[in-house]
């Protein structure tokens, strides 16, 4: 389980959506992750694989913005068996 945003977006991230990424050479854009105060991770497809980098890239397409107290509402979701901060059930109420 990831403690900070950073971790779960860098290690977890990739292996929740890595089969998205099968087959495909590269993607057509980017998203962008941020958890304000924590920092911006951006998830795109390079080489069959899921990547994410540090910071917002020039072909980000989306950017999905929550704050810390919503960051910490999804993990509890994905600890508690949902699927997490990214996807899934409805964020209603998150966002």
């Amino acid at each position: 389980m990831a403690n900070t945003p950073e971790e779960y977006f860098k290690k977890e991230l990739p292996v929740q959506f890595g089969s998205i990424a099968e087959g495909v050479d590269e993607g057509p854009g980017r998203i962008c992750f941020e958890v304000t105060g924590a920092g911006l991770w951006t998830m795109g497809i390079k080489d069959s694989a899921i990547e994410v980098t540090d910071g917002r890239h020039e072909d980000t397409l989306v950017q999905v913005t929550l704050d810390g107290d919503n960051w910490e509402k999804a993990v509890a979701r994905l600890e508690e068996g949902g699927m997490g901060p990214i996807g899934g059930d409805s964020m209603a109420g998150m966002i």
